[in-house]
Protein backbone atom coordinates (compact mmCIF):
# COMPACT_ATOMS: atom_id res chain seq x y z
CA UNK A 1 0.00 0.00 0.00
CA UNK A 2 0.75 3.84 -0.89
CA UNK A 3 0.42 7.13 1.21
CA UNK A 4 -2.60 8.44 -0.91
CA UNK A 5 -0.71 11.92 -0.73
CA UNK A 6 2.77 11.37 -1.58
CA UNK A 7 2.98 7.60 -2.92
CA UNK A 8 5.74 6.95 -0.68
CA UNK A 9 5.61 3.01 0.44
CA UNK A 10 3.19 2.42 3.55
CA UNK A 11 4.68 0.34 6.40
CA UNK A 12 1.77 -1.50 7.58
CA UNK A 13 2.49 -0.50 11.67
CA UNK A 14 3.23 3.26 10.84
CA UNK A 15 0.45 5.35 11.47
CA UNK A 16 1.81 8.47 9.79
CA UNK A 17 3.46 8.56 6.83
CA UNK A 18 7.33 9.52 7.28
CA UNK A 19 7.32 11.58 4.53
CA UNK A 20 4.58 13.77 4.35
CA UNK A 21 3.07 13.56 7.75
CA UNK A 22 -0.13 11.89 6.33
CA UNK A 23 -2.44 10.49 9.24
CA UNK A 24 -3.65 6.68 8.45
CA UNK A 25 -6.80 5.86 9.35
CA UNK A 26 -6.18 2.89 11.85
CA UNK A 27 -6.75 -0.84 9.75
CA UNK A 28 -9.25 -2.82 11.35
CA UNK A 29 -8.53 -6.96 10.66
CA UNK A 30 -11.26 -9.11 10.57
CA UNK A 31 -10.93 -13.03 10.29
CA UNK A 32 -12.80 -14.52 7.43
CA UNK A 33 -12.01 -18.23 7.75
CA UNK A 34 -10.19 -20.39 9.64
CA UNK A 35 -7.93 -23.15 8.15
CA UNK A 36 -5.04 -25.97 8.27
CA UNK A 37 -2.29 -25.98 6.65
CA UNK A 38 -1.52 -25.77 3.74
CA UNK A 39 -5.61 -24.44 2.68
CA UNK A 40 -3.75 -21.86 4.49
CA UNK A 41 -0.68 -20.86 2.38
CA UNK A 42 -3.22 -20.91 -0.97
CA UNK A 43 -6.44 -19.02 0.29
CA UNK A 44 -2.97 -16.04 1.20
CA UNK A 45 -1.79 -16.79 -2.57
CA UNK A 46 -5.15 -16.25 -4.00
CA UNK A 47 -5.87 -13.14 -1.85
CA UNK A 48 -2.55 -11.33 -2.78
CA UNK A 49 -2.98 -12.48 -6.26
CA UNK A 50 -6.46 -10.02 -5.80
CA UNK A 51 -4.55 -7.16 -4.04
CA UNK A 52 -6.12 -7.90 -0.99
CA UNK A 53 -3.44 -7.36 2.29
CA UNK A 54 -4.03 -10.59 4.50
CA UNK A 55 -2.21 -11.68 7.68
CA UNK A 56 -2.03 -15.19 9.13
CA UNK A 57 -2.67 -15.89 12.99
CA UNK A 58 -1.31 -19.58 13.51
CA UNK A 59 -2.32 -21.42 17.12
CA UNK A 60 -1.89 -24.24 18.67
CA UNK A 61 -5.11 -26.60 18.18
CA UNK A 62 -6.36 -27.65 21.80
CA UNK A 63 -5.09 -30.27 23.51
CA UNK A 64 -2.05 -30.23 21.16
CA UNK A 65 1.17 -27.98 22.17
CA UNK A 66 2.00 -27.96 18.17
CA UNK A 67 1.78 -24.03 16.95
CA UNK A 68 2.97 -25.12 13.35
CA UNK A 69 2.73 -28.17 10.86
CA UNK A 70 -0.80 -29.93 9.93
CA UNK A 71 -2.31 -29.41 13.27
CA UNK A 72 -1.62 -25.68 13.39
CA UNK A 73 -4.77 -23.55 13.42
CA UNK A 74 -4.61 -21.06 10.96
CA UNK A 75 -7.17 -17.87 11.04
CA UNK A 76 -6.89 -15.59 8.00
CA UNK A 77 -7.29 -12.35 8.48
CA UNK A 78 -7.81 -9.25 5.55
CA UNK A 79 -8.87 -5.46 6.05
CA UNK A 80 -12.59 -5.06 7.03
CA UNK A 81 -13.38 -3.25 3.84
CA UNK A 82 -11.54 -5.84 1.65
CA UNK A 83 -13.24 -8.56 3.74
CA UNK A 84 -16.36 -8.82 1.62
CA UNK A 85 -14.30 -8.98 -1.92
CA UNK A 86 -12.18 -12.06 0.37
CA UNK A 87 -15.30 -13.80 0.83
CA UNK A 88 -16.21 -14.34 -2.73
CA UNK A 89 -12.75 -15.53 -3.53
CA UNK A 90 -13.46 -18.07 -0.85
CA UNK A 91 -16.79 -18.70 -1.74
CA UNK A 92 -15.28 -19.60 -5.20
CA UNK A 93 -12.37 -21.87 -4.36
CA UNK A 94 -15.31 -23.95 -2.45
CA UNK A 95 -17.83 -23.97 -5.38
CA UNK A 96 -14.92 -24.96 -8.03
CA UNK A 97 -13.67 -27.79 -5.11
CA UNK A 98 -16.30 -28.71 -3.43
CA UNK A 99 -14.34 -32.16 -2.14
CA UNK A 100 -11.44 -29.51 -0.33
CA UNK A 101 -11.48 -28.53 3.18
CA UNK A 102 -11.14 -24.96 2.82
CA UNK A 103 -14.35 -23.51 4.79
CA UNK A 104 -16.36 -20.05 5.37
CA UNK A 105 -15.73 -18.15 8.89
CA UNK A 106 -18.03 -20.16 11.26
Amino acid sequence: MYCPVCKNKRINHIETCPKCGFKYKPIKWVVITKEYPPNDMIIESLLKSASIPVKLFKRAVSGFPVAIGPLAEVEILVPENRAEDANIIINDINNDYPDTTLSEDE
